[in-house]
């Protein structure tokens, strides 16, 4: 069920999701079968809401990268009474040669986009909750044309992404709200 701006701007407790890629938000908005209708434009992409264990959400893209994840997140922490972030989403390594790097350092996964947003969520005193999933790991690419591996990594991620976003839906989304 969506809310009209009126209910939004006058709830107190609401709670914000952030999204980054637009396979991500796509997959958001197949997802909670949101109507065109329902979609509104802000500078940093767009955002839709609903309700969900009785409580409002925010769900907007972002655009990737820091900066726009920050400003994006800034902007809707300004705008709305967030007490609450989930910044959900993908992430995978992007090259090998990154993959064997974490792997020696015993680190699972990198991101900065994530740590950029909760440390924006700390400076306005906004819980952060970051809840990604893998959605591809990378191939050996050390006898492969890098460009050829790429995409080939590319359109595993593609494929993977709407996978990854029910499942942060079907089990994580609820714990959190």
């Amino acid at each position: 069920m969506g809310l009209s701006s009126e209910t939004v701007g006058k709830n107190r407790f609401m709670v914000g999701v952030s999204i980054a890629t637009v396979w991500e938000f796509e997959a958001t908005l197949d997802y909670f079968h949101v109507q065109e209708t329902e979609r509104i434009t802000y500078p940093y992409g767009e955002y839709f809401c609903r309700t969900i264990n009785g409580r409002p959400v925010i769900f907007y893209s972002t655009g990737v990268r820091k900066v726009n994840g920050v400003g994006g997140n800034q902007y809707m922490l300004s705008h709305f009474p967030i007490t609450k972030v989930l910044v959900v989403g993908t992430c995978a390594v992007v090259m090998w040669r990154d993959y064997l790097e974490l792997q020696e350092n015993g680190i699972t996964v990198a991101d900065t986009e994530a740590g950029a947003i909760a440390y924006i969520c700390r400076k306005n005193e906004v819980e952060c909750i970051i809840i990604k999933g893998i959605s591809d790991v990378p191939t050996d690419e050390t006898d492969l044309d890098p460009l050829q591996s790429n995409q080939e990594q590319i359109n595993v991620y593609i494929e993977n992404t709407p996978k990854v976003m029910m499942r942060i839906f079907d089990e994580y989304l609820p714990l959190f709200i």
